[in-house]
């Protein structure tokens, strides 16, 4: 199999796993993740956070967000602005209930508008979903690229996926475009990446 048959099989079993997890586990495990984020000095320390709103089974960010809007950060979401090209944008928002919508592929995303794009430069902090992470902080998403193309340019420190423990592998395989997240966060642990070149 070559790369992307490799990619397409892990994410078929990953998202199998996920979707197929108990309700109860999905709360439990979301809980615990934002209670390890609310404790991540990287984001206590932060001005303008990064999240994303969660679709299907992924980990619920929904808390987190309100959380954070009620301590004053700049909060910033992911919204696709070309389904052609894969790209997207960073829009601030005030309240995830009034300034969101269900838009592309039934995602929920921030209404845009010129006024609220925050360029990538300056989030202090990101966080990204993924369906499956290794412990070299590469990601496989949902295959549309969008957070490689928009990530290219940003510091992996900056860079935190979110992932529930088992979705956590040894080695994914990759391409020129892969990009490797500094920090993993699950309901069992936080992973600082290793800066061990994969082989």
């Amino acid at each position: 199999m070559n790369i992307a048959q490799q990619k397409n099989k892990l994410r078929n079993y990953f998202l199998y796993l996920r979707n197929n997890m108990p309700s109860y586990y999905y709360s439990i495990f979301s809980y615990q993740i934002v209670n390890a984020i609310k404790q991540f000095k990287k984001y206590q320390k932060s001005k303008i956070v990064m999240f994303y709103l969660s679709y299907g089974s992924e980990v619920m960010m929904d808390y987190m967000i309100e959380f954070a809007c009620m301590q004053n950060k700049i909060v910033v979401l992911p919204v696709i602005t070309n389904k052609i090209t894969n790209t997207m944008e960073a829009v601030q928002i005030l309240n995830i209930i009034s300034d969101t919508t269900k838009a592309v592929y039934g995602i929920r995303q921030p209404n845009l508008t010129i006024n609220n794009i925050i360029p990538k430069k300056n989030i202090d902090l990101i966080f990204v979903p993924g369906v499956a992470f290794d412990i070299y902080g590469y990601r496989i998403g949902y295959g549309k690229g969008y957070y490689d193309r928009w990530l290219q340019d940003v510091p992996q420190n900056k860079i935190v996926g979110i992932s529930y423990n088992f979705q956590i592998i040894r080695k994914i395989p990759i391409d020129q475009y892969d990009l490797s997240v500094g920090t993993i966060i699950t309901e069992r642990q936080i992973i600082k990446v290793s800066r061990k070149v994969k082989e």
